[in-house]
């Protein structure tokens, strides 16, 4: 049985729900963390994902990205992304200029 190299934590607060995406993001996990931040995301809510603990995301989870950010604009949610261009994902991010995101400082 393989480690996964990236994983999710979640953390409900009473005004958003907080999911910090950690370690590699890639095609070889990106349809499961996909899933994971989805089952995660409530209708009608406020959600901040981070990406500062991202350690490597390749194309394949840029679009996890974007497929996340539409799903949850389909459930009326409102989500921010922390991605600061310092990091990871969000050097990436402001390379691919994403602009489907809602990026947001930390």
């Amino acid at each position: 049985m393989t480690e996964s190299l990236a994983g999710i934590e979640v953390l409900n607060e009473e005004a958003y729900v907080g999911i910090a995406v950690v370690g590699e993001l890639d095609l070889s996990n990106a349809e499961d963390i996909e899933q994971r931040v989805l089952d995660a995301i409530p209708h009608d809510a406020v959600v901040v994902l981070e990406l500062r603990s991202v350690t490597y995301i390749d194309s394949r989870g840029i679009r996890m990205l974007v497929n996340v950010a539409r799903v949850a604009a389909d459930r009326g949610t409102r989500l921010d992304v922390v991605a600061p261009p310092d990091s990871i994902a969000g050097g990436v991010l402001e390379i691919a200029n994403v602009t489907e995101l809602n990026l947001v400082d930390p």
